[in-house]
């Protein structure tokens, strides 16, 4: 399975390690962003490089916050409508944070990573 891990890029760090997880059993992380370095001129890159993973992609799984209590830039929220609208599968980890969060079942949305991960391993078997 190929998936696309969305998330603020502060969670960077965190990410990298549940990219580890998914390839250690077989699974395939098609976010490059996880290893590019922030610069000033790099959001015009960065996008293109994240549409373009998005779509190699047959899962995203949205790493959702706690809303009002942290200031990001919503790029994941892009990246959820995007999915959605491609037909991918889609897994939210954390809550939901929107509307539009609510037109998934409750069985692709955990608190955890490590609920989300188990999940995922179960398919692999």
């Amino acid at each position: 399975m190929r998936y696309h891990l969305a998330a603020r890029y502060a969670r960077r760090v965190e990410l990298c390690r549940y990219r580890e997880q998914l390839l250690s059993i077989g699974d395939y992380v098609t976010s490059r962003w996880l290893d590019f370095c922030k610069k000033p001129d790099w959001s015009c890159e960065i996008a293109r490089a994240d549409c373009a993973d998005l779509m190699a992609a047959d899962t995203v799984i949205v790493f959702t916050e706690m809303p009002k209590t942290i200031f990001a830039t919503g790029g994941r929220h892009v990246e959820f409508g995007l999915a959605m609208a491609q037909d991918k599968g889609v897994i939210i980890v954390g809550p939901r944070e929107n509307v539009f969060h609510y037109l998934l079942p409750d069985s692709q949305i955990f608190a955890t990573w490590n609920e989300a991960f188990e999940t995922i391993k179960q398919h692999c078997n």
